[in-house]
Parts: C-alpha cells; structure tokens; sequence
C-alpha cells in the first residue's frame, strides 16, 4: 500500500537556507485488526521500519510504503504543518494568503470513506470543534476528531 502527500509550494528567497516556504507532513498509522494497542506510525520519505524518523523537510511530496498491513487494520492518515511561511509573502503575491491546497492519494486495497470536511462526498452534522465525528462503514468504525485533522478508515 502507498500513501502520497503532495502541494503546491512558493519559490523560497534567493538567499534562503531552506526551498520550502511551505514545510507539511505525513504521518500514516496502521493499527491492529480489531483495534487496541497503540498504532505503529510511519512519516513521509521514511522507511517503514525505521528506528529514528524524522520529518521530511526537504520535498514537496512525501510517499509512505507499507509493505504488507494486515486486513482490517485500521489506517490512519494524518497531514500536519510544521511551517507555513507564505503568509509572508502576501504583498509579492496574493494567492499566499489561501489556505495551502495540498492532496492525498491512496493506492491499495482500502474500504471506508475519507472522513473529513474537505471531502465533499461525505455528509455529517455540524458539531463543536470539541465533539468527536464518527460513522460505521462495513463494520469498520471511522472517527476524526475535527481539531487533529486525521484522516481515519479501515484496511479491506
């Protein structure tokens, strides 16, 4: 299975000890078939069982390979900023003021529905921030938790 993170970067200064303006992140947790323990996490551009990963802060496209998830295994895909720098750039171009546009893709054997606000085909009641989404899927519990951002469903 691969997880691919990917956006749209601007041109860092001259100058700059970093290319990205724009630095996010991919973290991919698989969990146990049937829930309970802790899921193990993967970051982007790290081997699956690496022993010390680290974010990558050099590209952006991040991929994660997990070679063999055990079906049923619930899948977690989270995507978090470390830095979002084109605010700055606001009066050179106006289009850094939008919110970072960035997409997720997915090539495997997956069942369940990409459980956030970004997908329009998925409907849910309006709740506060604090309170937790959650929806059953061919018996595979999905659930985001509207302040982390995580994307969550279950391996077929």
């Amino acid at each position: 299975m691969v997880v691919v993170l990917c956006w749209y970067d601007f041109p860092a200064a001259p100058a700059s000890a970093t290319a990205l303006v724009n630095d996010l992140d991919l973290a991919v947790g698989v969990g146990k078939p049937g829930g309970g323990g802790v899921p193990r996490q993967v970051l982007g551009n790290n081997l699956e069982g690496a022993a010390s990963p680290s974010p990558d802060r050099a590209n952006t496209v991040e991929r994660v390979l997990l070679a063999a998830p055990a079906a049923g295994s619930p899948l977690t895909v989270t995507v978090s900023t470390a830095r979002l720098g084109s605010a700055g750039l606001a009066g050179a171009d106006p289009d850094a003021l939008l919110p970072q546009r960035w997409a997720v893709v997915v090539v495997g054997h997956v069942a369940g529905t990409l459980d956030t606000q970004l997908n329009p085909a998925l409907v849910q009641e309006q709740k506060t921030a604090a309170e937790t989404v959650s929806s059953t899927l061919a018996g595979c519990k999905l659930q985001r938790r509207r302040a982390d951002g995580a994307i969550r469903g279950c391996l077929a």
